[in-house]
């Protein structure tokens, strides 16, 4: 999400290189013991919620040859990412085939709201908010 957090992955995998989570490092962060550390395993096995509807994929570290499980990149979906930092829209994947339209109705209202922040930041008397939102709503339906 943000480049910054990569020193301080690599910082907490005692590793400055690797500058995102591996699966070592995200089970080692709620257990509070050594002990504890397989029973969140669970959590990313390919069937489990998070790998097997896509919201998390894992990708191996490219350095060793043929890598542990322990050592392969969690990287978010990238929708989810962008729901997540609050920003709408279409998702990429879907960007060649289909595109993302507002209903008329809800592009027209924030039209008027538009319009409406003008008028209250001008004028401050009620008839003259009133005419304006008005005035702005004939000109948009016609």
């Amino acid at each position: 999400m943000d480049l910054r957090y990569e020193r301080i992955y690599g910082y907490l995998q005692d590793d400055l290189s690797r500058g995102r989570p591996l699966v070592g490092l995200v089970l080692d962060l709620p257990a509070a013991t050594p002990e504890e550390r397989p029973a969140f395993r669970g959590v990313l096995a390919p069937d489990a919620p998070l790998l097997g509807q896509r919201i998390l994929t894992l990708i191996p570290d490219p350095r060793p040859v043929a890598p542990p499980f322990l050592a392969h990149f969690l990287v978010p979906d990238e929708q989810i990412t962008d729901v997540l930092l609050g920003q709408s829209g279409l998702d990429r994947r879907l960007a060649g085939c289909c595109r993302l339209d507002r209903p008329p109705a809800e592009c027209r209202i924030t039209r008027l709201k538009r319009h409406r922040v003008g008028a209250t930041r001008y004028d401050k008397i009620a008839v003259r908010y009133e005419a304006t939102v008005l005035l702005t709503a004939i000109n948009e339906w016609l």
